[in-house]
């Protein structure tokens, strides 16, 4: 099988952090600010599903700090823009701060890339009938069930191998929610799928945090299959490590199979199920440790002549491997453009305290001082490690991105066609 790996886990790994001030270009999509004097900052601070975060602190480089509120409404007063914010997240020893830079605008919508509060969970439980054969066998078939509801993040499917079946649902929002459960099974060759045995789905399952909702049975029938084929283009010195297709009802995805390493084409067999779509991704890289994503969302069975044409990543200019000695109060980090251009973000791990993420419009960055944000100060000779992460954004500025409705959905451009990118990682020790 290939390797397993989803969009929101992918992005996940590369996490941000801002620029300090004067490197990156002003962007002018706030409001306030500029030449108008001073403002007060009163913005609001999310995690990745848009939960609000309390008791977050917030920073304004050279300002005094905020702590967010039930609702995660915070407020700094007397602040000139463009300004450098920072939300800062710690549990126990380790501190992750997300910063963003150059704002313009007043009211800013932030989010934390620091560690996320678990998700509400339940157990749903029944049994399988119709077109399915029971055990499933491994060695030639897949059979998944996946729940899917309003308020679930990008969840994955729960392999079936006899009735009952059993799965865990996870979601946010409140304590409760009402969702569909569906369940598929299929043959493999290859790591491929080739037919379908069967489909079916149990709608207005209501689960609650911490039960299991049992006797949810689901009935399976035959299901139509069409061909997805498509091509790939990768940049130059890339090679394909992977490609895959998936099911999607909602955010919610079952991995039906496709091509572990190289290829430039690719034809999978794909189930025809009404309200889902189809989503074919791959994944390439090069010998210098740069990686490449590309996605296309929203397709359907029968779909033919798909281009996934996978973006050059940024490639690491200073400091170089293995670099010593680094005067973090000083030392600029850069990269090249990505191609196509979008919002960078800039991770470094110091030690095994701080994991500091930048997002920037600019290819250049420099790290706030951990002192400036309350954390205290880098001890010598800790190492680190770095790398730029590129994104295919909604927004063309970070100030712009805070803007957005939802920021971290804006950032990684979520349930659109995606394209994303890794420089590959650095180390480095400090002065």
């Amino acid at each position: 099988m290939p390797h397993a790996y989803g969009i929101a886990a992918t992005l996940a790994v590369f996490l941000v952090f801002s620029c300090s001030p004067g490197t990156s270009t002003p962007d002018g999509g706030g409001t306030g600010g500029g030449s108008g004097g001073p403002i007060t900052v009163s913005g609001t601070v999310t995690d990745r599903y848009g939960r609000a975060v309390s008791s977050a602190t917030v920073v304004v480089i050279g300002k005094s700090a905020a702590t967010t509120d039930a609702m995660g409404r915070f407020s700094i007063a007397d602040v000139t823009a463009p300004y450098d914010i920072a939300v800062v997240a710690s549990i126990g020893q380790v501190s992750d701060v997300t910063v963003f830079s150059r704002i313009a605008r007043a009211d800013p919508k932030l989010f934390s890339l620091g560690p996320t509060p678990a998700l509400y969970q339940a157990t749903v439980t029944g049994n399988l009938s119709g077109n399915i054969m029971l055990p499933t066998n491994l060695l030639s078939q897949r059979a998944g069930v996946l729940f899917s509801s309003p308020d679930t993040g990008e969840s994955g499917s729960a392999q079936v191998i006899d009735s009952p079946y059993s799965t865990t649902v996870s979601w946010s929002g409140t304590n409760t929610t009402t969702g569909t459960v569906h369940v598929l099974q299929w043959n493999m060759m290859g790591g491929k799928p080739t037919t379908y045995v069967g489909y079916g789905r149990l709608a207005n399952v209501l689960v609650a945090n911490g039960s299991t909702a049992a006797m949810k049975d689901v009935q399976l029938n035959t299901v139509p299959d069409l061909l997805v084929t498509g091509t790939i283009d990768v940049p130059a010195g890339f090679t394909v490590n992977d490609t895959t297709i998936d099911l999607i009802f909602g955010k919610a995805a079952m991995e039906l199979g496709g091509d572990l390493g190289p290829t430039s084409a690719f034809s999978y067999h794909a189930p025809a199920i009404a309200e889902s779509t189809l989503r074919v991704k791959t994944l390439a890289t090069a010998a210098d440790g740069r990686s490449a994503m590309r996605a296309k969302l929203g397709l359907a069975a029968g779909a033919m002549g798909v281009a996934l044409d996978l973006p050059t990543p940024a490639s690491s200019g200073l400091p170089v491997q293995a670099a010593s000695g680094i005067d973090l109060a000083t030392q600029s980090f850069s990269w090249s453009a990505a191609s196509p251009a979008g919002l960078y973000v800039l991770q470094l791990e110091l030690g095994q305290r701080f994991r500091l993420y930048i997002i920037t419009d600019a290819n250049e960055a420099k790290v706030p001082s951990t002192s400036d944000l309350g954390l205290g100060t880098i001890a010598s000779d800790t190492a680190g490690r770095w790398l730029v992460a590129g994104y295919d954004s909604n927004e063309a500025t970070v100030d712009a991105l805070t803007g957005a409705a939802q920021p971290y959905d804006a950032l990684i451009a979520h349930g659109q066609d995606l394209r994303a990118t890794s420089s590959g990682q650095r180390t480095f020790t400090t002065k």
